[in-house]
């Protein structure tokens, strides 16, 4: 069994039914499907599964409990399957979550930030269905704001940090040490631009 998590739906769903026919079942619901931890073993997502499977919005690229905490073997981080799905312009958004189970892990290791306007549960999942959010390290990672305008990408951040703008297969394309604002000009080929912003060891990933 491959596991998934499910945002915004009434209804529970059967764990016999096929890996798509549950995602199916949670976007149906008018809910959010988002694959868990891709490379924790084992209970890992394969590439092809992330390819064949269709209908998910989201795939968890940072976990803390498994990149922390070894509830699972494998790795917590999925910036690698990400970027091999985004490179095949399968458009999935990516989150982070603590996947905290008493006595695993804890709190505020990892998380999303959305950009809504007000504070409640239908404006945060269509913001989330939208993409409209990032991914972040716990609250010690930093605090970003995106700007976009025209072929240009504005990333500031609220402290000093090592800004880089990714593109297909995870190629840096940009990247600027110790900075609090970098601009990155779209020149039409990436496929798709991500970005990440990393201070302490803590990261932020945009959508």
């Amino acid at each position: 069994m491959l596991f998934r998590s499910a945002l915004g739906i009434q209804d529970g769903i059967d764990e016999n039914l096929s890996e798509q026919e549950r995602i199916d079942r949670v976007v149906d619901q008018g809910g959010y499907a988002i694959l868990a931890h891709p490379n924790a073993n084992p209970y890992a997502w394969s590439l092809q599964s992330l390819m064949t499977n269709l209908n998910f919005q989201a795939i968890e690229i940072y976990n803390e409990s498994v990149q922390n905490w070894a509830i699972f073997a494998g790795s917590g981080r999925a910036l690698n399957n990400w970027d091999s799905v985004l490179s095949k312009k399968k458009v999935v958004w990516g989150t982070g979550g603590n996947d905290y189970t008493p006595g695993n892990g804890g709190f505020d290791g990892a998380g999303v930030v959305v950009f809504a306007k007000n504070l409640n549960q239908e404006e945060i999942l269509q913001n989330l269905k939208d993409g409209n959010f990032y991914a972040l390290q716990g609250s010690e990672a930093p605090r970003i704001t995106v700007d976009i305008s025209d072929s240009q990408i504005t990333i500031n951040s609220d402290r000093e940090s090592k800004i880089q703008f990714i593109g297909k297969e995870g190629r840096i394309l940009q990247e600027t040490e110790d900075t609090a604002s970098a601009t990155y000009d779209v020149v039409g080929n990436e496929v798709y631009v991500r970005t990440q912003v990393t201070a302490n060891r803590k990261s932020a990933w945009t959508q």
